[in-house]
């Protein structure tokens, strides 16, 4: 078979290709934020922070201002105030200063007054809510906005250390922990050495770091040895003899506490002793009361043996008799 030459090819129907292009997506401008000096406690802007150059003419510029103001007030002629140097700022960047800035920075509302009345001559305006204009903000924001951070509060559920004292008067110390159970024994011992080990290793550290005076001592009521003290080095060389007094007191003082709650257990363990002889007297009159009762049992047990063994042989006899 021969093709015929003027035989078009069949071709697949497609779709006519535009001309046009998709046109790019345009990345949007972004905005500068303005930018803040992280040495002034206020964070104001860089443009009007003393330190750099342009906050310096600015504020050179609000000085002159105030002065103007002075001059003013003593009856002086009036004196027209400098233009402020603007910031510099680049092209196609602006600049988006919140509304509480105004309020939260004095500098901010006299460059405001300033720019409204460039090239007149006015009189001096305090830098007061009342030269600020219709301006309104609420009253949390204006206050609330870049203030300094306050104070850390202590928790609604956290108390106060009991017995710490500052001088004469008590010490508001918070507890940052939840005051354990009493123990008891062994654990108690074993609590009791870890814990004051712990507290004379801090007690020096604390010594050596500040030189200061510190005296501790610790003791507690089932302790089998002396009680535990600790010095530190300023106070053992500047008041030795009064260490060595205070040593002797609590020395006393433990003694005593000591001595008392023997007595004390001792006191305890005798009312308990009578107690017993008492509950032990009063068992052996019980006993001795059960014992009397048994006997007369028996002996009426023996009677009532002997009632029956008589009616048997006199039914016996009788029984006879009628045969």
């Amino acid at each position: 078979m021969v093709r015929n030459p003027q035989k078009q090819k069949r071709s697949s129907p497609t779709r006519e290709r535009s001309s046009r292009q998709t046109p790019l997506k345009k990345s949007p401008i972004k905005v500068r934020e303005p930018q803040r000096c992280r040495k002034c406690p206020d964070r104001p802007l860089r443009s009007q922070c003393e330190h750099t150059v342009a906050g310096q003419t600015y504020l050179k510029s609000l000085e002159s201002i105030s002065n103007g103001a002075e001059h003013e007030d003593l009856g002086l002629p009036d004196v027209a105030p400098p233009t402020l140097p603007q910031p510099p700022q680049p092209e196609h960047v602006t600049f988006l200063t919140p509304p509480t800035a105004i309020h939260e920075n004095p500098f901010l509302v006299s460059a405001r007054m300033t720019q409204a009345s460039l090239g007149t001559p006015r009189r001096h305006q305090a830098l007061s809510s009342a030269s600020m204009g219709p301006t309104t903000v609420s009253p949390q924001t204006a206050t609330d906005a870049h203030s300094s951070p306050p104070c850390m509060a202590p928790k609604a559920n956290s108390q106060a250390v009991e017995g710490a004292g500052q001088g004469f008067g008590s010490f508001l110390i918070h507890r940052t922990r939840e005051l354990p159970e009493l123990l008891e024994g062994q654990a108690l011992s074993k609590r009791f050495n870890e814990q004051v080990k712990d507290i004379i290793n801090r007690c020096e550290r604390l010594a050596y770091a500040s030189g200061a005076w510190i005296f501790f001592t610790a003791h507690y009521p089932t302790a089998r040895r002396d009680f535990i003290h600790y010095s530190s080095p300023k106070l053992r060389k500047d008041a030795r003899e009064d260490i060595e007094r205070i040593t002797n007191d609590f020395d006393t003082i433990f003694d005593s506490l000591m001595t008392s709650r023997r007595a004390e257990a001792y006191s305890r363990h005798a009312e308990l002793r009578a107690k017993v002889q008492e509950k032990e007297e009063s068992l052996k009159q019980k006993e001795a009361e059960l014992n009397e009762k048994n006997a007369k049992l028996e002996q009426w047990e023996r009677e009532a043996a002997d009632l029956k063994e008589r009616l048997r042989v006199a039914e016996g006899r009788f029984d006879g008799s009628i045969s």
